[in-house]
């Protein structure tokens, strides 16, 4: 992202501002969660948006028909899916709650 904003011309506190900012590169993920956390990646052209006349568009959440139909076609077995689908729900409001931070 850093790379992209210097590309762009950004001004060199929004850079600084950013690298302070910057998630770790390197993740560790629990391996009872690797499942919903590739459904979720898979979602990330799927989040509604809202589009206000005037003010920034702002992501809204992911319809639960997304995440029933990338499940499905995902082969998750049918006994996973609610757990899998409570799993999202949680990381798509954590990832709202961080959204809504830095528009403020």
């Amino acid at each position: 992202m850093i790379d992209d904003l210097k590309a762009f011309g950004a001004p060199q506190d929004v850079i600084d501002s950013m690298r302070e900012r910057a998630p770790p590169a390197v993740y560790e993920v629990w391996p009872e969660n690797m499942e919903t956390l590739r459904v979720f990646l898979a979602l990330q052209s799927s989040w509604d948006w809202l589009m206000p006349a005037m003010g920034a568009p702002a992501r809204i959440g992911i319809r639960s028909t997304e995440i029933e139909s990338t499940v499905r076609m995902m082969g998750i077995r049918k006994k996973r899916r609610r757990s899998v689908l409570r799993d999202i729900r949680t990381m798509e409001q954590a990832a709202l709650d961080v959204l809504s931070e830095r528009r403020r």
